[in-house]
C-alpha cells in the first residue's frame, strides 16, 4: 500500500474483494472434497489462520466504522437498534439455516453430510439447541457467533464513543481469557471483531497517520508484515502436512499452540499478520481484481451474508447430483475433479445469490 493508493474507497473496495475471497474458501473447504489442488489457497482450514477468522475481523472492522466513527454525531439509541436488528437477523437465519440443512442431513436417500451432535430426528432437542445457539449447523456457524457478538458490540461502541479505548481493549481480553478456560467459542472470537471494531472507529486517524509516512517507512513496514507472514506460513504448512520436515515432536506442539479451537494468543497474533498482508496484497491488486472478469468476486464480497447462508445450498447439489471420482467413466484423476467441482461450487453459490427471490428475501 502506498500513497498512490491512499483514498478511502479504494480501500473499502479492496476489502469487498478480500470478503469474497474469505467467502470463496469458507466454501471450498465446506465441500471437503479432497485431495483437491485448491488445497493451496485454503489449507484444508487447517492452517494457523482460516477464512472465517478473515470473515469476522472485517465485520468487526466495518461495526467500528459504520457503528461508531460514521454514526458518532447520531443519537446511540439509533446505533443501538441497528446493532439488535442485525443480531435478531442473524439469529434467525442461523436457526433457519440450521433446520433447512438439518433436515436434508437427516434423509435417508441423500448422501451423508454435516451433522451436529444429536440423535437423528430428534427434532425436539434440535429446535432446543439450535434455537439457543448450542449447535447450529456446520455451515451457517458463525451467524450464531456473529449474532451474539453483534449484541456485545453495543457497550464497546458506547465506550468507544466516549473515548473508552484502553478499556474495551482490557474487557474484551478479560473476556477472551473467560472464554478460554470455560471453552465457550463466541467469547474466545469476540477478540478478533473487538480490535478490529476499534480499528473502524479509529480508521480516518489511522489513515492519516499512514498517509504522513514517508513511502520508505510505508514499504518497510510492509515488507516487514509479509516476511514474518510468509515465514509462519511456510513454518505452518510444514507443522501441518510435513510434520517429519520439523526437529524432533516441534510439528506437534505448534499443532497445539495454533489450534483454531484453544485460539491461543500466538494465534491472534500470527492472524493479525496474515490479515495485513492480504490486505495489502490485495490493495495492490486492486487494479486487476477491477476487471470484468473478477465482478464474481465482488459480487460475492458485497452479498457475504446471502453467500454463506446459500452456500450450503450448491455443496448439496453437487454432492448429490455430481458423480465422484469411483462413480465417473471418465479417465480424470480424483484430485482434478475435486478441484472442478470445488470452482464448481463457488460459481453455483453466485448463481444462487443472483436469483431475485433469494435476493429478496435473505439479507446481504
Amino acid at each position: 500500500m502506498t500513497k498512490t493508493i491512499a483514498n478511502q474507497s479504494q480501500r473499502f473496495l479492496s476489502l469487498d474483494y478480500l470478503r469474497g475471497w474469505f467467502i470463496c474458501i469458507i466454501i471450498i473447504d465446506h465441500l471437503w472434497l479432497w485431495p483437491s489442488f485448491l488445497i493451496i489457497f485454503t489449507g484444508k482450514a487447517e492452517l494457523w489462520m482460516t477464512a472465517a477468522e478473515g470473515f469476522v475481523i472485517l465485520a468487526g472492522f466495518l461495526v467500528g466504522y459504520v457503528r461508531g466513527y460514521k454514526s458518532i454525531a447520531k443519537p446511540f439509541i439509533e446505533v443501538i437498534k441497528k446493532l439488535i436488528s442485525r443480531s435478531l437477523v442473524l439469529w434467525l437465519w442461523a436457526i433457519i439455516g440450521s433446520v433447512f440443512y438439518l433436515f436434508f442431513a437427516w434423509q435417508e436417500n441423500l448422501k451423508p453430510m454435516w451433522g451436529p451432535e444429536i440423535a437423528k430426528n430428534d427434532w425436539t432437542s434440535a429446535w432446543w439447541e439450535i434455537t439457543t445457539l448450542q449447535q447450529p449447523y456446520a455451515w451457517v456457524y458463525f451467524l450464531a457467533i456473529y449474532a451474539l457478538i453483534m449484541l456485545l458490540a453495543i457497550p464497546f461502541i458506547a465506550m468507544l464513543r466516549k473515548r473508552l479505548t484502553l478499556l474495551v481493549f482490557l474487557v474484551s481480553a478479560g473476556l477472551y481469557i473467560l472464554g478460554i478456560n470455560l471453552e465457550i467459542k463466541w467469547l474466545i472470537w469476540q477478540i478478533i471483531f473487538v480490535i478490529p471494531m476499534i480499528i473502524g472507529f479509529y480508521f480516518p486517524a489511522i489513515k492519516t497517520t499512514w498517509d504522513k509516512l514517508d513511502l520508505k517507512k510505508q514499504k518497510n513496514i510492509t515488507i516487514s508484515i509479509h516476511m514474518i507472514s510468509l515465514i509462519s506460513l511456510v513454518l505452518s504448512v510444514a507443522s501441518n502436512f510435513y510434520p517429519n520436515t520439523l526437529p524432533g515432536n516441534l510439528s506437534h506442539q505448534l499443532k497445539d499452540l495454533f489450534f483454531i479451537d484453544y485460539f491461543y494468543p500466538p494465534r491472534l497474533i500470527i492472524t493479525t499478520f496474515w490479515f495485513m498482508s492480504l490486505f495489502f496484497i490485495f490493495q495492490k491488486l486492486l487494479p486487476i481484481l477491477q476487471n470484468p472478469r473478477w465482478n464474481f468476486l465482488y459480487y460475492i464480497g458485497t452479498h457475504s451474508l446471502t453467500a454463506y447462508i446459500c452456500h450450503g445450498i450448491a455443496i448439496m447439489l453437487i454432492i448429490n447430483l455430481l458423480p465422484n471420482a469411483e462413480e465417473i467413466s471418465l479417465p480424470i484423476s480424483p484430485i482434478l475433479l475435486n478441484t472442478i467441482y470445488g470452482i464448481f461450487c463457488i460459481f453455483i453459490t453466485y448463481i444462487i445469490i443472483k436469483i431475485p427471490i433469494i435476493k429478496r428475501f435473505i439479507p446481504r
